[in-house]
């Protein structure tokens, strides 16, 4: 029963969503048809919901990934690419097309949209993946899980003003986000409070719950040896690579073809078709990426989640770099700002066919537009920076030295990677390393 606990308290919240949508749906749709053409005759708002909404997108959370690799414990960054994918392969593969939703300038002629929108909305977007991802951002850095958090001295210290400012930042974020989208005529009220509590839910649930799990998972595989186990090797067999093919790969592509299936069979409302085509009159063939084509071949963004697991391991079984996982890119600003750009070239480089291919393309080529636009760009970045990102770095010497041969060191990189969170005024006193719990509990069980 014990094991079974954290598994029901971590899914009853994100039960208690979904039951309590079909409450707030209809009411809120409604006064949405109301109030936006009147919110819409206010002009001077339209560039500041726009700004805001831009910030939503989410070419925004792809770019802090990267930074997110080269600053933080690569387990953490492990953690955040992988769920990161999962939400955004949750929301446009299967919620959008089971809730099959339409957004409100389908059913109104007085709203106007910002742009052409060609598939469903509920949930938003928008709000699901940039409320999941910035919180889950925000949770890493200041309650970390197993991390030993510094007392706070006084309210007016610098530490804790820092951290209160951008919590009042993020959720004035999240507010402003949720009423861009509604302003700008592209979701509901219940749309945008469907989306923002989902990614909160998941983003707390997951970060307490599941990232536990992932941080442990080298331990799992590690062979120690050495009269105080400070030395050893990763045996990762082959199934493992299996598994993590089929539980990140092979099934979230099955599942997202499944309910592209099932709701093969919508018939839009000739009304809503008519005001899809006034906004979308530059495209062709608006129904290939409208409604559930779109959200089948936009599945391909689970490539990130398989792709960054996947090129974990390859690390960890073929390439083998002996570099601490938590201090590697503690670096200086300069090697860390040349990672950074190197980093994103990849990323790029990998991302091109995601700009150049265009979807204004018929039915038959939902398949091809899935592997070459979405997934393949996705993946083989993912599996890339994670497979070989370190080991490039460390041929060009931009990585930290101190970190070299670190990988099985008995002391806890927990606290290497959020040493700014500890609060020094008043002392002089450096932070100490703490003996990590989990690599004393390898070493008790060996010598009992």
């Amino acid at each position: 029963m014990g094991n079974i606990a954290p598994v029901i308290y971590g899914l009853l919240p994100i039960l208690l969503v979904f039951a309590l949508e079909p409450m707030y749906r209809d009411p809120l749709y409604q006064k949405t048809l109301d109030e936006v053409p009147r919110m819409q005759l206010k002009k001077r708002l339209f560039g500041f919901f726009h700004g805001i909404s831009m910030m939503g997108e989410a070419q925004v959370p792809l770019v802090g990934l990267v930074v997110i690799f080269n600053l933080v414990h690569k387990m953490k960054a492990l953690y955040i690419w992988s769920a990161f994918g999962l939400i955004c392969f949750f929301n446009t593969g299967i919620l959008k097309s089971l809730y099959e939703e339409s957004r409100p300038f389908w059913l109104s002629d007085e709203i106007v949209p910002q742009k052409c929108r060609r598939d469903f909305g509920n949930p938003s977007g928008h709000c699901m993946t940039a409320t999941f991802f910035w919180l889950t951002v925000y949770l890493n850095k200041y309650f970390e899980v197993g991390a030993a958090r510094p007392k706070v001295r006084s309210i007016f210290c610098t530490a804790y003003i820092i951290k209160m400012g951008l919590t009042v930042a993020m959720c004035l974020f999240f507010i402003f986000l949720a009423l861009s989208r509604v302003f700008l005529g592209e979701h509901s009220y219940n749309q945008v409070l469907f989306g923002s509590s989902l990614g909160i839910t998941l983003a707390l649930t997951m970060h307490f719950f599941l990232k536990p799990i992932v941080k442990r998972f080298p331990l799992w595989l590690r062979t120690v040896y050495g009269i105080n186990k400070e030395r050893g090797t990763f045996n990762v067999p082959s199934y493992i690579f299996l598994i993590t093919l089929c539980a990140f790969i092979i099934a979230p592509i099955g599942l997202a073809y499944l309910v592209w299936v099932s709701t093969n069979a919508f018939i839009l409302d000739p009304n809503e078709e008519n005001r899809i085509r006034t906004h979308c009159y530059n495209y062709l063939f608006f129904f290939t990426d409208a409604f559930h084509n779109k959200s089948f071949f936009q599945s391909g963004i689970i490539g990130i989640s398989g792709g960054a697991l996947i090129g974990h391991l390859i690390e960890m079984k073929f390439v083998q770099i002996n570099l601490s996982y938590g201090i590697w890119n503690k670096t200086s600003i300069v090697k860390t700002v040349i990672r950074l750009t190197l980093t994103l070239l990849v990323y790029g480089i990998f991302s091109l066919p995601y700009f150049t291919i265009s979807t204004d393309i018929d039915d038959s080529n939902i398949a091809y537009l899935f592997l070459a636009k979405f997934f393949t760009p996705s993946f083989l970045s993912s599996i890339f920076i994670f497979a070989f990102g370190r080991v490039i770095f460390y041929r060009l010497n931009l990585i930290n030295e101190k970190a070299l041969g670190g990988i099985f060191e008995t002391l806890n990189e927990e606290n290497d990677d959020s040493s700014d969170q500890t609060d020094n005024e008043g002392s002089g006193e450096k932070r100490g390393k703490n003996v990590s719990l989990e690599f004393m509990e390898i070493e008790m069980a060996s010598r009992v």
